[in-house]
């Protein structure tokens, strides 16, 4: 009966195990190869034919990796050999590792505060002022929305003149 560890030995000793066991240190340290910064930025991705292909965050970081090439070459050579890594190739496409935006939105629970008599009578005669109807209805829903913003809470009306908005000091 044959050993376990025997076995696993005579699988791994195949061409395809011992090639990529030798190229496993460019996606182990690849973060000691570019810097962590630049890292953040890429990640390797695969190797084919002494080709490494590196998927990269934007066209911006491409061009920077770029520039550098020879020197992250050198630094790959190292560590796998320079028959193993002929040549590095760069993409944007497909990368996954930015999150998706998240829109900022209010808390739902809280419904937004009612205007003060003060304000509202501020943003009615501002909206007086205007002569014409569309510009007066953006003008408006634009104001009530900045002083209902709960960062941004009213200090009241500085005086009675209607330009003057009643959040300043």
């Amino acid at each position: 009966m044959e050993r376990i560890g025997e076995i696993i030995s005579r699988v791994m000793s195949g061409e395809g195990y011992q090639k990529r066991s030798r190229q496993g240190p460019v996606y182990d340290l690849w973060p000691q190869v570019v810097g962590e910064f630049l890292a953040e930025k890429s990640r390797p991705v695969s190797i084919r034919k002494g080709v490494l292909l590196v998927q990269v965050e934007d066209s911006v970081w491409m061009h920077e990796l770029q520039m550098e090439k020879y020197q992250i070459l050198q630094r790959l050579w190292k560590l796998v050999g320079e028959e193993e890594i002929t040549d590095i190739r760069w993409t944007a496409r497909g990368y996954g590792l930015r999150p998706p935006r998240r829109r900022r939105t209010l808390p739902t629970e809280t419904p937004p505060r009612p205007l003060t008599q003060d304000e509202a009578a501020w943003v009615e005669a501002l909206c007086a002022q205007m002569g014409d109807k569309d510009l007066e209805v953006t003008l408006r829903r634009v104001l009530v929305r900045y002083l209902r913003a709960p960062q941004r809470g009213p200090k009241g009306p500085a005086n009675s003149d209607p330009s003057v908005s009643p959040r300043q000091p």
